[in-house]
């Protein structure tokens, strides 16, 4: 096991092509070490990028550093925070020449992930901007099946346990690439040059623009970071893995995003 907490005997896939960073509050370290326990049989390279605490941000700031829109209401600075440290990660992805791996450190990632990665991408014959690994199971997925048919459901277990998890993260099914319409908890993806670039353009600042769902008659405003992808997914080359290769543990009970009230 190498000093990150990684086995170092097999390395995978992934790390030829991608750098993988794992997004962590300085203030719970004890976040990033189950996380590099839990996830230490994928073999991956994980660094450790220290999370933007929205609570020394501010709103009036983040409004300043064009976070988000003038006038645009959010209920949480940890909103903020989050959307700080992937927009950070964006722009060393668009900056660079190689494509990021993003995870946030609830996240069990599957053993198999660099294989089941590199054999999916290898199916996948078009550019591609972004490409979710996993999803919160607490709201729809929805992503195109073929031609003008979409599928978008919900899932019967909303909040795994870590038993759950644990199970997932030793499967060993195939793993397809479809486009991309709605998903939300960015637990974990990858992320081009191009990809990053644009997501950054769409993404900010962030605004309470409508999102609509068709598929379930609903709509609504913008309200966080995810909610803003879902504004974006449908403008650039995004894509899903299915059945996951990630999934968060979001617990509620847990979350460093604090609302006010």
């Amino acid at each position: 096991m190498n000093e990150t907490g990684q086995t170092a005997d097999a390395k995978p896939a992934t790390d030829d092509l991608f750098d993988c960073h794992v997004i962590s509050l300085a203030r719970t370290p004890e976040r990033w070490e189950a996380f590099r326990k839990q996830n230490a049989a994928t073999g991956i390279g994980f660094h450790r990028f220290e999370a933007v605490d929205g609570a020394a941000v501010g709103f009036d700031e983040a409004v300043r550093l064009k976070i988000i829109k003038a006038g645009s209401r959010w209920d949480s600075v940890g909103r903020i925070g989050v959307a700080m440290s992937h927009r950070a990660l964006w722009q060393k992805a668009s900056a660079g020449k190689r494509p990021l791996i993003v995870l946030e450190d609830d996240a069990y990632v599957r053993r198999d992930i660099g294989a089941a990665f590199a054999a999916a991408l290898a199916r996948l014959t078009q550019p591609w901007d972004v490409i979710l690994f996993g999803y919160n199971t607490d709201s729809l997925l929805e992503f195109n099946v073929v031609g003008d048919i979409d599928l978008s459901g919900l899932f019967s277990v909303r909040q795994p346990t870590r038993q759950q998890l644990s199970r997932f993260a030793r499967a060993t099914d195939p793993v397809n690439l479809f486009r991309l319409r709605h998903a939300f908890g960015p637990c974990g993806y990858a992320v081009s040059p191009q990809g990053a670039a644009r997501l950054l353009a769409g993404c900010f600042p962030m605004d309470n623009r409508m999102l609509v769902f068709p598929a379930t008659n609903r709509r609504f405003p913008a309200y966080s970071f995810d909610s803003m992808l879902n504004a974006v997914y449908g403008s650039v080359a995004a894509y899903v893995c299915v059945p996951p290769l990630v999934l968060p543990l979001n617990d509620k009970s847990k979350s460093t995003i604090r609302v006010r009230g």
